[in-house]
């Protein structure tokens, strides 16, 4: 029966140990116990940098349309200045 358990036994002693050696490294670096809300804080910002971003492409969406049909209008104006009309001085 020892034989049985002492695999056990020596699986658990060195999973102990190792987490004795895990809670010791965790207690020595303090700085991971903020890691989790500084890692939502970073989510939070690439959201609001991406939700800017789609902001951006909207707006600049809206400008290359504008300055297509702006565009356009010049060269129909361009276009029409080119024919003389009945009561328009050349």
């Amino acid at each position: 029966m020892i034989n049985f358990l002492f695999p056990f036994f020596f699986q658990f002693t060195s999973l102990n140990s190792s987490l004795s050696e895990v809670l010791a490294s965790l207690r020595s670096a303090p700085e991971l116990k903020n890691l989790p809300s500084q890692v939502d804080e970073v989510k939070t910002l690439v959201a609001q940098f991406g939700s800017q971003l789609k902001d951006f492409e909207t707006r600049l969406d809206k400008v290359e349309e504008f300055e297509k049909g702006l565009a356009e209008e010049t060269e129909q104006v361009n276009f029409t200045s080119h024919f003389s009309f009945p009561g328009k001085k050349n």
